[in-house]
């Protein structure tokens, strides 16, 4: 994400998800910069920690995907997912409520690719056997995120596309075949009134 994409976007989803009580399946990793934990690079996995911190009656899943070993941290106390790499660390995310670590590879494809297929099968789960509804929110997003996107749509599942984002949840929002071809898809405009709104319709607050 670029920083002009990152404007904003925590307060934009801090507000419309105002009052959410329900689970939100993120990616537990965050980026820190010099060894310090409060110098964070900020990233999407920032926003559902973020929508914890504000409604304390939900709850925060994180998955981070192919990690054989935790690596633990004296100073500063943290867990590492992945060593330096130039000035950054990657560590497991502390505002979160559960972690899983998916240690074995589920795809051939990158790790976040891994991530997603740990994610489509925990959200499989919720929903075929425990009745939940689920809602896959799409802010900006890379190749993982559009290969995330039409894979949950094929599978009839529910899924947003915040317009005015960015990269691929514009390209797909803008793409009228694509939206016909996948009637689960729909979309809304980069305001905490018109996310909040596709929210609500989708039952999700």
């Amino acid at each position: 994400m670029s920083a002009q994409d990152a404007i904003g976007v925590q307060e934009l989803f801090e507000e419309a998800f105002e009052g959410f009580d329900g689970l939100l399946l993120i990616g537990g990793t965050r980026m820190i910069k010099n060894m310090n934990p409060s110098d964070v690079l900020f990233g999407i996995t920032e926003i559902g920690p973020a929508i914890r911190r504000a409604n304390p009656h939900c709850r925060v899943l994180g998955v981070v995907p192919r990690c054989k070993d935790f690596t633990f941290c004296a100073d500063p106390p943290v867990l590492v997912v992945r060593e330096s790499e130039g000035d950054f660390m990657t560590i497991v995310h502390p505002d979160q409520d559960i972690v899983i670590a998916a240690a074995t590879p589920l795809t051939k494809e990158s790790v976040w690719d891994d991530e997603v297929a740990c994610c489509q099968y925990i959200t499989s789960t919720l929903v075929h056997y425990g009745g939940w509804k689920s809602l896959l929110v799409a802010y900006n997003g890379g190749g993982t995120t559009e290969r995330e996107i039409i894979s949950t749509a094929k599978r009839m599942w529910p899924v947003l596309l915040v317009k005015g984002s960015g990269r691929v949840c514009d390209k797909l929002a803008e793409d009228q075949d694509f939206l016909a071809e996948h009637p689960t898809v729909s979309t809304c405009e980069r305001t905490a009134a018109s996310l909040r709104f596709a929210l609500q319709h989708h039952s999700a607050i």
